[in-house]
């Protein structure tokens, strides 16, 4: 029963300071608070998918009612924790581009990818401390490919990867043609064809969510038309896409990521509907949002060593103060990111 206590409070955190609009959408919306609270939510519920995974290890029995309900939601959820992460990316880059331009698309290769190669690395350094402390041997080239995301050594790598290769063709795209539509299509169609060759070369969560970047930057170019639409047929557009989500989901066939790529584009839409009207800007999730890339490559440290050197009978009777410790030193790195974050 112990395991369903995360997510009630995760959803009593969401519900602080929650607003519902009527008629109209809340202004801001898509502004960058905003959405840090979304994204905030998502990362909190990453933490817990990926924690979970060492508590199972351990040999923790997900028995009792209050545990099933919250491996059955983790696992529903499934990829689309990390679908609003690439959709607001791929929002965000198209909409500095159309209001900076030449600019930003040539500080891009400088500041959104190599910046974030760098900072990853760092992040891959500390693993590797951690790697040696509890006796893990990791090979050179192991290290190596992890240095560029194609390989880890106990951090989460595929993201990283994923959302360098939509930064990368972004910036191609932009460098190419200043058409907006033409710079969507490329960004499309080149991450689909990534996504069919990673198919067979990697796991489905390599590719199974590109589709949301784009999706940002179709939202981005078509933003405008899209909230005149929805906002005169608010009931009928969420209605639609929630069935449309509903019958994807069912469907028994997952061929190469298009099935789950499919509810990527799907579930954001959805997401962002709901946030028309449905307003949460709570500081804590926002702190979370806006923390985002230390939470996410960092919270494998505490969970990889604890599990080591804590008995694991301790972490089945315990699992709460397992969760616990480890999200108040995840928490603390969070916090301490700035000193050591690399900035070019």
């Amino acid at each position: 029963m112990q395991m369903i206590i995360p997510l009630i409070i995760l959803l009593l955190v969401c519900f602080n300071g929650i607003r519902f609009g009527k008629s109209h959408a809340f202004e801001g919306y898509i502004s960058k608070d905003r959405t840090n609270a979304i994204k905030g939510i998502f990362i909190l519920l990453v933490f817990l998918s990926h924690i979970k995974v060492y508590i199972i290890n351990a040999g923790y029995e997900f028995k009792e009612i209050g545990d099933s309900v919250f491996f059955s939601i983790i696992r529903h959820i499934g990829q689309l924790m990390v679908v609003m992460f690439l959709f607001y990316s791929g929002y965000g880059v198209m909409e500095s581009i159309r209001r900076k331009g030449l600019d930003y698309m040539k500080a891009m290769p400088k500041h959104r990818i190599l910046n974030t190669l760098l900072n990853f690395d760092v992040a891959v350094c500390v693993f590797l401390i951690v790697d040696l402390l509890i006796g893990k041997e990791i090979s050179v080239c192991q290290l190596l490919l992890s240095l560029v995301t194609w390989d880890d050594i106990g951090n989460s790598n595929w993201y990283i990867f994923a959302i360098l290769l939509c930064y990368l063709v972004t910036y191609i795209a932009a460098r190419i043609t200043k058409d907006e539509k033409i710079i969507l299509r490329v960004a499309f169609f080149t991450l689909t064809i990534v996504a069919i060759g990673l198919h067979f070369v990697k796991e489905s969560w390599w590719y199974n969510t590109l589709w949301a970047y784009p999706t940002g930057i179709y939202y981005s170019c078509y933003k405008e038309k899209i909230e005149t639409f929805v906002t005169s047929k608010y009931l009928w557009s969420v209605s639609i896409l929630f069935v449309a989500f509903c019958l994807v989901y069912v469907m028994p066939y997952e061929a190469a990521g298009f099935r789950t790529n499919i509810l990527s584009v799907l579930f954001a839409l959805l997401v962002v509907m709901l946030t028309m009207r449905v307003k949460i800007y709570n500081s804590y999730l926002r702190w979370c949002g806006e923390k985002l890339f230390p939470l996410y490559i960092y919270q494998r440290v505490p969970m990889i060593f604890f599990y080591e050197v804590i008995p694991s009978k301790i972490i089945c009777e315990y699992p709460l103060v397992y969760i616990a410790i480890c999200f108040m030193i995840t928490i603390i790195i969070a916090f301490a990111y700035r000193f050591i974050k690399l900035s070019l």
